[in-house]
């Protein structure tokens, strides 16, 4: 198999699990690719965005239900000091939904300012 083909059968599903696991190389990679014309950048862009949503919900959740259990059994020398933390996100619930949401709407008024902008050429 050569490169185009491996990057069209797996190209888009290597960058969303590399966004899943904080991984900016392959984010990186993809868009090199889309620059080369193996990908389409739209593509790349919503496979990233949607990774790292994902991602970034998965590693929330695990940690805020099973931080405790993690921390006890792998006795980190740090675990003392995070009980602290935990009660801290446990009264703050739903903090980040505001904060994502706030980023959502922010980014789509980006997007449509940046889009509705007529390109000048120099």
């Amino acid at each position: 198999m050569d490169l185009e083909s491996l990057l069209h059968d797996y190209g888009y599903w290597l960058i969303f699990l590399g966004t899943v696991a904080e991984g900016e190389t392959l984010l990186l990679l993809g868009g090199y690719f889309a620059q080369q014309g193996y990908l389409h950048l739209g593509g790349v862009l919503l496979t990233a965005y949607v990774g790292a949503v994902c991602g970034d919900q998965m590693f929330f959740h695990l940690g805020r239900r099973q931080a405790k259990r993690l921390l006890a059994r792998f006795r980190f020398p740090w675990a003392s000091r995070t009980c602290g933390i935990t009660d801290l996100v446990d009264d703050f619930k739903r903090f980040e939904y505001w904060i994502a949401g706030g980023l959502i709407v922010i980014g789509v008024i980006a997007f449509l300012w940046h889009a509705g902008k007529p390109r000048r050429k120099v």
